[in-house]
């Protein structure tokens, strides 16, 4: 559940409103005022980076947030719920104690990039909810680039394009002969 706080002109906000009826129906009063002056909304004091990594190296996003009660946090990939140990215990990400987002090892294909992307992490509690700032990861492949060289005689000039290949992919040249 998020709860939306709106501060109402006399101090109160809605969500203490809502929550001070529920607990007087359960607690006395005088509880009210040790909750309300001990919880607190999340909030994100450690933003996660942009990384660039390299295909099968571990990585990590880190985020950190605070609130009372303590927020539970998830991870968002491109807008989409990112899925860690916690759901899948073969998922080669975990959710650490602090909130961060570690990666055993960055999956990354000629396919398929599912670690690819730009992350935001969200901490929440009854109170609400705090969005981290975006940080991309983006997965480092190698490339091979080779140029025009000048050759004499019966040696054509031969060019080359730039390619990124996989690290078991075999890269063959073909020379573009001129006339």
């Amino acid at each position: 559940m998020a709860a939306r706080v709106s501060t109402e002109a006399n101090g109160s906000s809605s969500v203490e409103r809502v929550f001070r009826t529920r607990m007087n129906a359960v607690h006395p009063p005088d509880i009210w005022s040790r909750i309300r002056q001990e919880d607190s909304p999340p909030r994100i004091v450690e933003h996660p980076s942009d990384l660039i990594v390299s295909k099968g190296e571990p990585a990590t996003l880190n985020c950190k947030a605070e609130g009372r009660p303590t927020p539970s946090v998830e991870w968002y990939k491109d807008g989409e719920r990112v899925e860690t140990d916690r759901e899948n215990s073969r998922s080669h990400r975990m959710l650490l104690p602090t909130g961060s987002l570690f990666f055993l090892r960055i999956v990354h294909g000629r396919r398929s990039k599912p670690d690819d992307g730009t992350y935001v992490c969200v901490a929440r509690n009854y109170l609400g909810e705090a969005v981290s700032r975006n940080a991309s990861l983006e997965v480092a492949c190698k490339s091979v680039s080779l140029g025009n060289k000048e050759r004499t005689g019966w040696e054509q000039d031969a060019a080359f394009q730039i390619q990124t290949v996989e690290e078991s992919e075999t890269l063959a040249f073909s020379p573009l002969l001129s006339p």
